[in-house]
């Protein structure tokens, strides 16, 4: 079950664990991952990094999401995107073992990239990390 917490300063809504205490503090001081995929289900988030991590919602302005067909699977990515806006939820409060296992889980570096981009969340920009697809010497 998760809890949310409104600041309504910067209209921002952060959701969380009971045992956990989130502050808007934590928007400025911690790790922040923007991710706009499977990662938004806070399940597989708790299933992936053996824990349950604070979240919010957020988006990133100048990328649209887009699909492609390759072997029978569909391929998402972000594509930069003048008018793009991509909703999605920004991950708080990570440790360096947990960018270790996201980093596996979006294939980094072989298949994607961090990248350091500018987000919103509610009325405050921010700078979070962003997967982006950097291809690689596997694909045609």
């Amino acid at each position: 079950m998760l809890r949310s917490r409104f600041f309504p300063a910067h209209s921002i809504h952060l959701f969380h664990t009971f045992d956990q205490t989130v502050g808007l503090n934590d928007l400025f001081t911690g790790q922040l991952i923007f991710v706009w995929d499977a990662l938004m289900d806070p399940e597989a988030v708790a299933q992936l990094l053996g824990r349950n991590v604070p979240f919010g919602p957020a988006c990133l302005r100048g990328y649209g999401r887009t699909a492609v067909r390759k072997g029978g699977e569909w391929q998402f990515a972000l594509k930069e995107d003048e008018d793009g806006i991509t909703p999605g939820v920004v991950l708080i409060g990570l440790s360096e073992a947990d960018l270790e296992k996201i980093d596996q889980f979006e294939q980094a570096p072989l298949l994607t990239a961090r990248h350091k981009l500018k987000i919103r969340i509610g009325d405050l920009e921010r700078v979070a990390g962003v997967y982006l697809r950097s291809g690689s010497y596997l694909e045609d």
